[in-house]
């Protein structure tokens, strides 16, 4: 048998389990909303996932199976490689398996937190594997044992390898790219994502496409230290939690999700306009510190005179100047837009393992009220994961750096894709293109660090790409982009029923010892390091104020559902900003440490004691929210 005929009949036999397990998945579960196309492409991504899942795992015994040396490849030395292979493949089977039947438990495929079990182990050993499923442990065995045995027919044939040196080279060279290409997913990039598996909209598409394995091995993988929880009277905690976020115009409406409300009621502080669908734009903005906006830094003691266009839209539209960030990532920013919630410590960020819970989105959302969904960043589609992720929250339309095309007079590009001003003249080109209703998303990357300079004309201050002088002078431009953003956004029809949220993705850090030299007598606020500036802007919907009460990123969500009237149900760890909830509060995450902030007072907690604090603060909630939190993304009870 030729050499490379025995290996590719080795790996089809390694495939057809994880095909298996993909067909029993689909003819136990839920998958009747896919089309016929949509469960053929599911199975291809399936494909896909199960080769990267091989290729890591079983690259190596692939490589010795295939030296291209008569010395090498005798019988003893094929039989030991294919039996390892074969017990690798056994574990990969043993997971994948276990994983369908996992799936009906909580809706998902199995991640990380298999390792809490890791103390019941013994049980469930004795008394699950052992116990009431012996009969299909031991069928499960049996029919182990019966396949290996085509493995090992393969593995004692005789192999013939071609005569040529060169022909032997050429294969060795293409088995080694399929090797490492199979590992990554993908030819260029960043490799494959669990996200990348959503490829559309529909949540069922990706989970018929992953398998357990997979799942199991890209969450668990992490650099965070898991955080060991003990969900005794999680009732309670659920309860507590719930009790603080009761407000006048929701109600919950499950007992299995608790976290899961609608609106009763609705805000009237749309004035002026009998219109009943308005738009929204969201504006992530780039470490946009609200320390260094004039028009959000009172108390600071000096004004930059970098952002003249946010001053004026935050005079013209609502200001929120106690708004914090829920993370220190530009994808715990991300989470909390789209899905009005905090990521709890010790668990993945949103495109890299999160998202296999299932959320409430504010993409899917809108769509389902009838609005057309875009999206887009000024870095690359596939940065962070966000294109994929921004699919999978229900954005239709989803564009990067790559669509867009430098003709202004910056100079050069900032350290990610492309200036802010492009992405801005897509958008509105895109809007326009697509019609109304409409709900747009957009996140700036021109301020992200280091600080590259986009022009002369916009360095305000001596420019260090690694200093805060750079950092303002970015922030200069980023604020002269907005200027123009809504400049040109006024001159549509459109423009009149829409309202803009420009928020930040998170603050960033920074020495002022280049400000205090020029002469600048800076004050540090506490909590600097996660207070962000948030406007929300519609001069012909909504009356200028503002407002100084606790808030964070995940109200977002709930205020756009207010403002647009949506019926639908969702589920936060928040409240729209024109209601009245029990308790006003934001929850940041920083590593391992956790800061709960509330218009009474804030408390910062690292995991084993208090770290800090000030005034008057609830610790219980900060520690039921945790609790919570997590217990409800490790059993997938967010949201149905």
């Amino acid at each position: 048998m030729n050499i490379y005929v025995s290996l590719f009949l080795l790996y089809l036999l390694s495939l057809i389990p994880l095909f298996l397990a993909r067909v029993t998945l689909l003819l136990l579960y839920h998958f009747r909303n896919l089309t016929t196309v949509e469960i053929i492409l599911s199975f291809l991504m399936g494909l896909r996932i199960d080769i990267i899942t091989l290729n890591t795992f079983l690259g190596l015994f692939i490589f010795l199976l295939a030296i291209p040396s008569k010395k090498i490849q005798k019988k003893w030395f094929r039989g030991t490689v294919v039996t390892l292979w074969y017990l690798v493949l056994v574990v990969i089977i043993i997971f994948s398996f276990g994983d369908v039947f996992y799936f009906g438990f909580v809706n998902r495929h199995v991640t990380k937190e298999v390792v809490a079990l890791q103390n019941d182990i013994h049980y469930i050993i004795k008394y699950e594997m052992f116990g009431r499923y012996l009969p299909y442990t031991l069928i499960t065995f049996l029919l182990l044992a019966i396949y290996y045995i085509p493995f090992l027919k393969i593995a004692l044939k005789p192999v013939k390898l071609p005569e040529k040196f060169a022909t032997r080279s050429l294969y060795t060279i293409l088995l080694l790219a399929f090797i490492i290409i199979g590992i990554r997913g993908k030819i260029t990039g960043r490799p494959f994502q669990i996200v990348d598996a959503f490829f559309d909209n529909k949540a069922s598409t990706g989970n018929l496409a992953l398998n357990g394995f997979y799942t199991f091995y890209r969450t668990s993988f992490f650099k965070e230290n898991e955080q060991k929880r003990s969900y005794r009277h999680i009732d309670e905690a659920i309860k507590y939690v719930r009790e603080k976020l009761k407000s006048e115009r929701t109600e919950f409406i499950s007992e299995k999700y608790p976290l899961e409300r609608r609106f009763t009621s609705f805000t009237s502080v749309i004035t002026g306009s009998s219109h009943r669908k308005y738009n929204v734009i969201i504006i992530l903005l780039e470490s946009f510190c609200a320390k260094y906006i004039d028009s959000f830094n009172d108390g600071v003691g000096a004004k930059f005179h970098v952002t003249p266009n946010f001053d004026k839209l935050a005079s013209e539209g609502i200001s929120f100047t106690n708004f914090y960030a829920n993370g220190v990532r530009s994808l715990d920013g991300i989470l909390a837009i789209f899905t009005g919630l905090v990521r709890p410590f010790g668990f993945d960020y949103i495109g890299f393992g999160l998202e296999l819970s299932n959320m409430s989105y504010i993409g899917r959302i809108a769509k389902a009220n009838g609005y057309k969904t875009i999206a887009m960043q000024s870095s690359k589609r596939d940065s962070f994961k966000i294109g994929s992720t921004a699919k999978m929250a229900g954005f239709d339309q989803v564009y990067g750096a790559e669509d867009m095309k430098k003709t202004g007079d910056e100079q050069g590009y900032p350290t990610f894709g492309i200036w802010d001003r492009y992405m801005y003249d897509l958008m509105i080109k895109k809007i326009n293109e697509t019609g109304e209703p409409f709900l747009a998303f957009g996140f700036t990357s021109a301020t992200h660090s280091p600080f590259k300079s986009p022009g002369k004309k916009w360095e305000k201050y001596p420019h260090n790409d690694n200093s805060v002088l750079g950092y303002l002078n970015t922030l200069y431009y980023a604020d002269w982009a907005i200027g123009h953003f809504i400049r040109e956004a006024k001159k549509y029809p459109w423009f009149k029923r829409t309202i803009f949220f420009f928020v930040a993705d998170h603050a960033i850090p920074l020495s002022d010892k280049p400000l205090r030299k020029m002469g600048f007598n800076i004050k540090d606020r506490p909590l600097e390091f996660m207070r962000i500036p948030l406007i929300i802007y519609a001069p012909y919907l909504l009356k200028p104020q503002k407002i100084t009460f606790t808030a964070s990123q995940v109200d977002i969500f709930p205020t756009i559902l207010d403002l647009l009237k949506f019926k639908t149900p969702f589920a936060t760890i928040s409240n729209s900003l024109f209601d009245k909830p029990a308790e006003r509060f934001a929850l940041n995450l920083n590593g391992y440490l956790y800061t709960l902030v509330t218009d009474h007072g804030y408390v910062q907690f690292d995991q084993r004691s208090i770290y800090n604090k000030y005034g008057e603060f609830d610790f219980p909630l900060l520690i039921n929210l945790d609790k919570s939190l997590s217990y409800l993304f490790t059993t997938n009870r967010i949201y149905p």
